[in-house]
């Protein structure tokens, strides 16, 4: 069936027949022109989705209506995610509908048409409220790069094979689907999707939005479909150390830059020296040696550093580092207390980076770090990148939430060394300073500095890009050079 219907997408065109021209128009009206205004931006439960809500609260007696809208970028082509939204009853989604244990769900054939099908879906409300009942009609038009799909509510009676108790509900909901550039190979698209919800009755404030959220989810089961976060992050990795590998020697960099990263390497040198009291943490892997140590001169601030073996050519290494708005990256930001992450490139080389953690400790207000970041290929056996932290007006102390501003200082070395049965091989040195500030218990100080190295991410690293042909451990050890003593910096 979605076969059929993408090759139907693709050269039905914007043929709509008389009376289903109304229904688009009908429709259309929640496009409201394009613009933002009236919209209130709702909490996801996606980093994927971006949704937002028109709703007012009914008068006494009155009708509860909620206007929703989720955005999001798919990875596949505009007609194969028109086919996947007009094949309400398809066999997977029928699957999940039953493993949710959700009343009822089903198409009525005997009403399609070429670009029509007509619907019914029963909804599960609270004990205290009946079920709902949605009986709508979906229609679809399409030009070249984009799709619409209108559906809307109709008048009829619908058999679901058994007794149910139900309200009749009514809503009215729009499709935008449009092209964007390949990205990694995969095909996207952009998915947009608005529906007004008219439950039927005065129905409590809290439920509207309970529901909202629900509905709108449509656009995370699209994204969750045709998924291909592999290709896209491998893309982006590639493009940046490709640009590295062929362009790094045209880049021009001012004298705060290299300041910047001369600095960096200088403090870490220094925090090297021999007659510090570093402690090995436990590695998350046997391959990467884990050192920390606490600042001199009474500072509550903790340096750590970690050294691996890499089986990948240096421009991947740096490259992986680097990118920082990957999908995995923030799928793993999401799932170890991140709040926030954004990047503001600056040039090709240098950018600022913002990110926020919840330390997970109740009464502990989430930490905000704002750093200036830096890469130079030094020659061609090293890249340097640096991290240091910066005031920016642009990025105000909390930005009225309630975050308490933290300091990090950063250093990478990425160092070629020889093959190894023709298999490329880098030594990552990796350094962090963290300082959590305010009155942080020495606990959670030093599980933040080994979930940043265990993060940021030579075991990571190591093994998305490691060879695997070559993974003898004494060997490993052997080129890894160890602890402390492993050599300096260099300049930058």
């Amino acid at each position: 069936m979605i076969v059929f219907r993408i090759d139907l997408f693709r050269r039905w065109g914007e043929q709509l027949m008389e009376d289903q021209a109304p229904v688009f128009a009908s429709c259309e009206e929640l496009l409201g022109g394009g613009g933002e205004e009236g919209w209130k931006a709702l909490e996801s439960n996606s980093k994927d989705v971006a949704m937002s809500v028109k709703y007012f609260p009914p008068e006494k007696g009155g009708r509860s209506v909620a206007t929703g809208k989720a955005v999001g970028v798919v990875d596949g082509s505009v007609e194969e995610v028109a086919a996947w939204a007009m094949d309400f009853c398809s066999n997977e989604r029928m699957r999940i509908h039953k493993e949710f244990k959700k009343p009822a769900r089903l198409e009525l054939r005997e009403k399609s048409r070429v670009n029509e099908n007509t619907a019914a879906t029963v909804k599960k409300f609270p004990f205290f409220l009946d079920n709902r009942e949605f009986l709508f009609v979906q229609i679809w038009k399409s030009e070249e790069g984009h799709v619409s799909i209108a559906s809307e509510s109709v008048d009829g009676e619908v058999d679901h094979g058994v007794k149910l108790k139900k309200t009749r509900g009514f809503s009215r909901a729009i499709w935008q689907i449009e092209d964007l550039p390949l990205r990694g190979g995969a095909k996207q698209c952009r998915a947009t999707f608005i529906q007004q919800l008219d439950a039927g009755g005065s129905i409590p404030t809290w439920v509207v939005v309970k529901k909202v959220p629900q509905q709108l989810s449509v656009v995370q089961e699209a994204i969750d479909k045709f998924r291909q976060d592999e290709e896209v992050d491998a893309a982006e990795v590639g493009e940046l150390a490709k640009f590295i590998r062929e362009r790094a020697q045209d880049e021009v960099y001012s004298e705060a830059e290299n300041a910047l990263l001369e600095r960096i390497r200088q403090k870490f040198e220094g925090s090297l020296k021999e007659g510090k009291c570093w402690k090995p943490p436990k590695s998350p892997d046997v391959f990467v040696n884990m050192e920390a140590t606490f600042e001199e001169g009474g500072s509550t601030a903790i340096v750590g550093r970690s050294v691996t073996i890499v089986d990948a050519v240096i421009e991947d290494c740096a490259a992986r580092e680097y990118v920082k708005m990957i999908r995995e990256k923030m799928s793993a930001h999401c799932d170890f207390g991140g709040l926030e992450r954004e990047v503001v490139k600056l040039n090709s080389h240098n950018d600022i980076y913002r990110v926020v953690h919840d330390l997970g400790v109740p009464g502990f207000a989430p930490r905000e770090w704002l750093n200036r970041s830096v890469w130079k290929v030094v020659d061609e056996n090293t890249i340097n990148v640096g991290y240091e932290d910066i005031e920016d007006g642009n990025f105000p102390i909390g930005a009225g939430k309630k975050y308490a501003r933290a300091s990090s200082i950063v250093f990478l070395k990425y160092e070629r060394l020889p093959e190894v049965n023709d298999i490329p091989q880098t030594r990552v040195t990796y350094c962090i300073q963290v300082d959590l500030r305010g009155l942080i218990p020495m606990f959670i100080a030093n599980s933040k500095i080994i979930s940043q190295l265990e993060l940021n991410d030579e075991g990571d690293i190591r093994q998305k890009l490691g060879d695997r042909r070559w993974s003898e451990k004494g060997n490993r050890q052997e080129n890894q050079g160890g602890g402390r003593g492993a050599g300096s910096f260099g300049a930058v």
